[in-house]
């Protein structure tokens, strides 16, 4: 996926959780080492006065030390890009009766839909024979703006949809016109690559 446009971050830091590490913040730090020419005079003459009328010189090469911390925290879709390059390949494709996770990849209707009160984002397609949907929340696409142009871009294309590729859930599968139909909860949806 080139970019992530939903992610439902529950289960998608579960994920995350399970198959990468803590979803907390982290404190990197650096240290770096360089060297340096230091050229010392000292005129004891001028430290001790009349005392002593000896200077001294000298060259010396010193290390000097830096570093520097950095609290870092990843954001939902930084840690659903890394659940998306770790899984792809190695996840089946959807199709009904996959158990557990599973990919698509294609053509999808996006459209927006009020459910109790509540915007909802409905996603479904058909890969490999197979009719996918589920409702999102509206709340959890990237951004408002890319949520609304998708939906835009779905509803004014000659077939209704957008190339959408993701990460799935199924839950339920019957039959829908005939075919086989999976409910399936969306976990990351983004660009399709290719």
């Amino acid at each position: 996926m080139e970019a992530i446009y939903y992610v439902s971050p529950g289960i998608a830091d579960q994920l995350y959780a399970a198959l990468v590490g803590p979803t907390g913040s982290e404190t990197l730090t650096t240290e770096s080492a360089r060297s340096v020419d230091a050229t010392v005079e000292a005129g004891l003459s001028n430290v001790l006065g009349a005392i002593a009328r000896v200077g001294g010189k000298g060259g010396t090469r010193r290390q000097r030390r830096t570093a520097s911390t950095r609290h870092v925290e990843k954001s939902v879709v930084d840690r659903a890009t890394e659940l998306a390059v770790l899984l792809h390949g190695r996840l089946p494709a959807i199709e009904a009766g996959t158990p557990g996770l599973c990919w698509y990849s294609g053509e999808t209707h996006i459209r927006l839909r009020v459910v109790a009160g509540d915007s909802m984002v409905e996603v479904s397609g058909e890969a490999s024979g197979t009719k996918f949907s589920g409702l999102t929340s509206a709340q959890h696409w990237v951004s408002d703006s890319l949520r609304n142009n998708l939906i835009m871009a779905a509803a004014t294309s000659p077939t209704g949809t957008v190339g959408t590729a993701g990460l799935v859930l199924p839950f339920e599968t019957g039959l829908a016109d005939g075919a086989e139909a999976v409910q399936a909860q969306f976990i990351i949806i983004g660009s399709r690559q290719g």
